[in-house]
């Protein structure tokens, strides 16, 4: 009868031991988040007025509500080379300021901030991210204030 006993118990440990797991193929711990891509590029200021970068990414254009992305920059050196990673696979657009006057909030005011779009202040484009490609590739060339924002109309002053 021990004899028995011993054996079931041997028999138990050893199912508890197999017990849920499964086979693996060793290419790698499994991820359960979702995939992600990266935009990465260069902007280039040449202008006077200092501040923190910002750059954002936005699903549309113009831009509504807040950025999906934002990188800030304390006191950054132009050209400044910047990399937003943690994005799903999608088509975006990439917008950069920087913020001559923190006061006055996030919110981008040609009047005093220095700002552009990839593929250009008056044209911006979209930037599309896969997984393949590595980083997307959206460079910025930020155009100094102005007296009024080429984005609106009527109203803003």
């Amino acid at each position: 009868m021990n004899s028995l006993l011993h054996a079931i118990r041997a028999s138990l440990a050893v199912a508890a031991l197999a017990g849920p797991w499964t086979a693996c193929d060793d290419s790698g711990p499994a991820s359960s988040s979702p995939p992600s891509a990266a935009i990465a590029g260069t902007i280039a200021y040449d202008g006077a007025v200092a501040g923190d970068l910002q750059v954002a990414v936005f699903a549309t254009f113009p831009p509504h509500g807040e950025p999906l992305a934002i990188k800030r920059v304390a006191a950054p050196t132009f050209p400044y080379h910047y990399s937003i990673e943690g994005l799903p696979p999608g088509r975006y657009f990439v917008l950069a300021m920087v913020d001559a006057d923190p006061a006055d909030g996030d919110n981008f005011r040609p009047q005093k901030d220095p700002g552009g779009a990839v593929g250009g202040y008056l044209s911006p484009q979209s930037v599309t991210v896969g997984m393949a490609q590595g980083p997307a590739r959206g460079d910025i060339q930020l155009s100094p204030p102005t007296a009024r924002s080429p984005y609106l109309t009527g109203g803003y002053r």
